[in-house]
């Protein structure tokens, strides 16, 4: 079976696309919750985190803090 030069070249640009469409999101990412890790804090401590937020009643509080 012989493939195409062209099939083989539009495979490594697709392939190329990709990588840098993950690292965008990657960058991104990390551009949003860095700067939400250093100002309110992303994480719960681990009592909350086990007993859940709906039963701690801190989510209200965590809406509150980013209204403000």
């Amino acid at each position: 079976m012989i493939v195409d030069e062209q099939f083989l070249s539009d495979c490594v640009i697709k392939k190329k696309l990709i990588m840098l469409l993950l690292g965008f999101a990657c960058v991104c990412t990390a551009g949003i919750l860095l700067p939400l890790h250093f100002t309110i804090g992303i994480r719960l401590s681990k009592e909350d985190e086990i007993k859940g937020l709906d039963v701690t009643g801190k989510i209200f509080d965590l809406f509150m803090k980013i209204k403000k």
